[in-house]
């Protein structure tokens, strides 16, 4: 285990990991600044917004497909000449065609621009379908236009609808040949219908968006310190060490030392004062580009992109000291001191394990006497699987009276005498034999077992 002694109370913050200026970086994900979730929301793992993503890709393309076995299903009805049938045909083929491309282009760039792509695919198809027609024929289709702007409506802002209409209502016109009286309060109407249509659905569609804004919001940031949510960093650190980039990341996790002590002393309002304290100091720690996260009650986590083990030391060492400084709260001043475990992420592996591995390095941190750090280290996995297996065989020892009591005789040193008898506990393990106390009683303490012990 390597740990480092308790340092200064105080220490300059420093310059960022890479001797970089405090500016905002670009990292793996769009991660943009240590705790502030609020500008992320979702988007940031490189997923799409929401209206933005697969399924609005798979619309359109279903929207379009739908255009095109409609026309080669119904044209048969339209009492068409040969000509004008190929016509159908190959427009309806290359429609198709040009379909199944965006899908797939798509499905790679699903930006809310791009998604527009599919209603002017239709369009531009529509107007295609009515230049062999001479008798109006190609109105036949003309209510597809209306899906479209429906589409608009769930996938775009509001106003496209309306811009919409300046590239549909020419062709929608164009379409309704021979041009009557009648055509022109037709299209009144549609431009009417069309219009209502895209602006209460993007309406709605903006706020189911601002809803779930909220709601993803809410899951990746901690409402008391702000800071990222354990399952945000867990999503993090899944595809970083997915990557397992060189040269590599590390994951610092941070325990406070005492917080019990101030929580039940000056109560649980104090208590969360505290931490919102701490919360700042542990952010003012790494650079914007990292991620930093309460995971739960009196734990934190950073996650530090392009960490070498020697500069997590380096970081961990100076956290130390800028947690161990004196806390003023309203209260009362109050000093306590951190825990950390540090564990390099260089190979492909997954979240709960990263985060078990730095939580067990935090732990041994703590047994070495508390506001050091230590780094994880394959033999601790085997120290904590020992340590729980002791603790199951002394409740089983408890229950089996395994544990025996050896009397020591106390001498007189002057006349050789012997003047009383000192009593010793002693375990008569199944399988090891017979233990010392040293072997087991600091466990025994930890978990409560004394009284039990000494009944």
């Amino acid at each position: 285990m390597t740990s480092a002694s308790e340092p200064a109370s105080t220490v300059d913050n420093g310059p960022p990991l890479d001797g970089t200026t405090d500016t905002v970086h670009t990292w793996r994900g769009g991660w943009r600044r240590a705790g502030n979730i609020g500008d992320l929301l979702i988007g940031v793992s490189g997923r799409s917004t929401p209206g933005q993503g697969e399924p609005d890709v798979l619309l359109g393309f279903g929207l379009v497909a739908t255009f095109c076995v409609i026309v080669m299903a119904t044209e048969m009805f339209l009492k068409l000449g040969r000509d004008s049938r190929w016509a159908v045909a190959a427009i309806a083929g290359v429609t198709a065609l040009l379909d199944l491309g965006l899908l797939i282009l798509l499905r790679r760039w699903p930006a809310r621009p791009m998604l527009m792509c599919f209603p002017v695919l239709l369009v531009l198809s529509e107007l295609a379908l009515a230049l062999p027609f001479t008798a109006g024929g190609a109105a036949s289709y003309a209510g597809v236009f209306t899906l479209a702007f429906v589409y608009i409506g769930l996938t775009q802002a509001r106003g496209v609808g309306l811009l919409f209409t300046v590239v549909a209502g020419p062709v929608w016109v164009f379409v309704e040949r021979p041009w009557t009286a009648e055509v022109g309060v037709k299209l009144f109407l549609v431009l009417a219908v069309w219009l209502l249509i895209s602006e209460v659905l993007a309406a709605r569609t903006e706020r189911a968006r601002a809803r779930t804004r909220r709601l993803v919001a809410q899951a990746n940031t901690d409402v008391l310190t702000g800071l990222g949510s354990r399952l945000f960093l867990s999503d993090h650190i899944e595809r970083v060490a997915g990557e397992a980039a060189v040269p590599g990341s590390a994951l610092l996790f941070i325990n406070i030392d005492g917080f019990k002590v101030v929580n039940d002393t000056y109560g649980h309002s104090a208590g969360d004062e505290l931490l919102v304290v701490v919360a700042q100091r542990v952010q003012s720690l790494f650079r914007p580009c990292d991620l930093a996260a309460r995971l739960s009650g009196d734990e934190f986590a950073a996650l530090i992109d392009g960490c070498t083990v020697g500069q997590a030391e380096a970081l961990a060492h100076r956290g130390l000291a800028i947690l161990g400084a004196p806390y003023q709260l309203s209260r009362g001043r109050v000093a306590i001191t951190a825990s950390i475990g540090i564990v390099e992420i260089d190979s492909p592996t997954t979240a709960e394990v990263i985060l078990r591995n730095a939580d067990r390095a935090m732990r041994e941190a703590k047994v070495a006497g508390r506001n050091r750090y230590s780094i994880y280290e394959e033999a601790m996995h085997e120290r904590t699987a020992m340590r729980l297996e002791l603790e199951l065989e002394l409740r089983d020892a408890l229950d089996g009276d395994q544990f025996e009591v050896h009397y020591q005789p106390v001498v007189h040193t002057g006349t050789g005498a012997i003047v009383g008898a000192e009593a010793l506990m002693r375990w008569r393990h199944p399988q090891r034999g017979l233990l010392a106390p040293d072997q087991f009683l600091a466990v025994s303490e930890e978990m409560g077992l004394m009284n039990p012990l000494g009944d």
